[in-house]
């Protein structure tokens, strides 16, 4: 998972975290929802990194629907919206499911206290904004995460 993290763009990273996923695949439905997450997660970012955007979504989807069941928490839900929010603005999804799933993710970062996923968050949906044209949104999004 180094490697995921530090950005690596060599697609056995990115196989690694299918065979990881698939694993999670396995794991009973009403079980093991933070690993079957985090392993989502992780293949949706190794498959960013190759420029697999297709592919990323199919596991930022799957990351969601975790969330969805109430079994994780704020960091989890940060995670799993704000992965994919980036994901759909990559695939210029932007006024559709990007900007409300970094939306959501922005809420998931307050609840948690989480000011490093937050600020990343807010810089990301500030840009996202200037090219949706709403630059007041977008600079009052700058402003929150310069105060942070």
């Amino acid at each position: 998972m180094r490697s995921v993290i530090a950005h690596a763009t060599d697609p056995a990273t990115a196989e690694a975290c299918k065979r990881t996923a698939a694993i999670a695949d396995e794991f009973p439905a009403d079980r093991e929802f933070t690993e079957r997450r985090r392993a989502y997660v992780y293949a949706a970012t190794a498959f960013v990194n190759v420029r697999d955007l297709q592919s990323a979504l199919q596991y930022a989807n799957k990351a969601v629907d975790i969330i969805k069941l109430g079994h994780d928490d704020n960091s989890g839900g940060e995670a799993a919206h704000g992965s994919r929010g980036e994901i759909r603005a990559f695939s210029e999804d932007m006024r559709g499911g990007s900007d409300e799933d970094l939306s959501i993710a922005e809420d998931y970062a307050r609840r948690g206290k989480l000011s490093g996923g937050l600020k990343g968050d807010l810089k990301f949906r500030a840009e996202l904004l200037k090219s949706m044209d709403r630059p007041q949104e977008a600079q009052a999004k700058l402003d929150e995460a310069a105060k942070l």
